[in-house]
Formats: structure tokens, C-alpha cells, sequence
């Protein structure tokens, strides 16, 4: 015997069957409001997870901008803290030694701006790069007096003119630093 929950469906899947034949295959009224229905739930289901995707692609990226940001802001931070420390050594430096000591910073301030040149405005690049060369290419003889041969009685108004050249460069040195330091901002 057949149960009668599979013999009322085999008898609804046979009129359903007929139905169509006799209709020469064009769906009925009932069914293309089932198709309705099913587009309906696919667009209902598929929409917010598309909206979804796209809004959590546009998140990510901003967060990922914010994240490169703050890293670049820190970075360009420790950058003028470095050049600030730099130009704290030319404050207790003795005469004898100025030169010495600007020609250990040339490399270190070198390593800093190339290290911190990703992080700068793009239109500010050349004029950053001048100012680092210019930083760089100091001769002794920019910055001291070299060449003299004072006589001893004249040794002491040298030394007088020698520190006072090394102070004027001492100040072209932190200004040319300051200036390299206002690119990082």
C-alpha cells in the first residue's frame, strides 16, 4: 500500500506536469510570482553582502591609512628629536673640537634623511635634498679658520677670531639642521 502523503505528492508532481503540457510550457501566473519571490530573497540576501564587502573594503583601507599615518607622524616625530639632539651636541662642543664633531653628525643626519625622505611631501623632496647636501658638503674651512699661522703674539686675538667664526657657524649648522627639521613637521 501506498502512503498517502507520497501518493498526493506523486498526484500534484503528474497534474503539475499536465498543467504545463497543456500550456505549451509557459509558466503560470502562480509560478512566475514564485520566481518573483526567489529573486526577491536572492537580491534581499546578496545586497547588504555586497554592501557588506564594499563598506569593509573602504574600512579596512582607511584604517590602514590611518594606521600608515600615525606610523609616518611617529616616525617624522623621532626625526626632529634626533636633529634637535644633534644640534644639542653644537651647544657644548669645545673649539678644538667643532670640527670633529660636525664631521661625526654628517653621516648620522645622512642615515636620518634617507630614512625620513618616504615621509616627506612629494613637492618638498628637492628643496629637502638641498638643504641635507648643503648640510653636508661643510669644509674646515667653512667652519674654522685654517691656514693661519698666527705668531705668538698674535695667538690670542686668533683664537678670539676662531671662536668667533665657529659661533657663526655653529649658527649656520642649527639653522641649516632647523630647516632640515621643518620638512619632518
Amino acid at each position: 500500500m501506498i502512503s498517502p502523503l507520497y501518493q498526493n505528492h506523486s498526484t500534484s508532481f503528474v497534474l503539475f506536469r499536465t498543467h504545463q503540457k497543456f500550456c505549451f510550457n509557459e509558466p503560470s501566473d502562480d509560478r512566475k510570482h514564485n520566481e518573483y519571490k526567489d529573486m526577491e530573497k536572492v537580491v534581499f540576501y546578496l545586497l547588504p553582502a555586497i554592501l557588506g564587502f564594499i563598506g569593509g573594503y573602504f574600512l579596512c583601507y582607511r584604517n590602514h591609512r590611518l594606521t600608515v599615518h600615525r606610523d609616518s607622524a611617529n616616525r617624522r616625530r623621532e626625526f626632529r628629536a634626533a636633529i634637535r639632539q644633534i644640534i644639542g651636541r653644537f651647544d657644548n662642543v669645545h673649539s678644538m673640537s667643532f670640527f670633529t664633531t660636525y664631521q661625526a653628525s654628517v653621516p648620522e643626519v645622512k642615515k636620518l634623511c634617507i630614512d625620513i625622505l618616504d615621509d616627506i611631501g612629494k613637492s618638498s623632496v628637492p628643496e629637502f635634498t638641498k638643504c641635507r647636501e648643503l648640510y653636508c658638503s661643510y669644509k674646515q674651512s667653512d667652519l674654522e679658520l685654517i691656514g693661519i699661522r698666527p705668531t705668538p703674539d698674535g695667538l690670542e686675538e686668533h683664537m678670539k677670531a676662531n671662536i668667533k667664526k665657529q659661533a657663526e657657524s655653529k649658527g649656520l649648522l642649527c639653522a641649516t639642521l632647523e630647516k632640515i627639521a621643518v620638512f619632518a613637521r
